[in-house]
């Protein structure tokens, strides 16, 4: 079973994406801020951070410095699941900090099928 975190402020886009993630194969955990997600990370053996960039406060990518920053955290793998449009500058930032893969998939091309075919691909970094 793999341990994945679900990062969103919107709860009906974590509900989402969690639901395309069923037991037994995945152990699907939520958190709904930036905060949450530094810590669950930090207290939680995790497989896989599914991670917005756009949250209020702490955003996705103060998220990837904190976990790439803390020994504990930074090989965790992260796939970025976003409506934002992701510039070159965004991906300078994300690659920015030594660590575990990032993988990102926007939500507006958002299939079920490619979906878990990038987690499994995450899962294995």
């Amino acid at each position: 079973m793999h341990s994945i975190l679900v990062v969103d402020d919107d709860p009906k886009a974590v509900e989402v994406i969690a639901a395309l993630l069923p037991p037994p194969a995945y152990a699907v955990m939520r958190a709904y801020s930036g905060n949450d997600a530094i810590d669950m990370a930090r207290r939680k053996r995790l497989d896989l951070i599914l991670l917005d960039l756009t949250m209020p406060g702490i955003s996705g990518f103060d998220v990837v410095e904190a976990l790439r920053g803390d020994a504990e955290t930074a090989r965790i793998p992260i796939l970025v699941v976003t409506a934002k449009e992701v510039t070159a500058f965004d991906l300078a930032a994300l690659s920015d900090h030594n660590g575990g893969a990032i993988h990102i998939v926007k939500k507006a091309h958002f299939n079920r099928a490619s979906f878990i075919s990038e987690v499994r691909h995450a899962l294995q970094q």
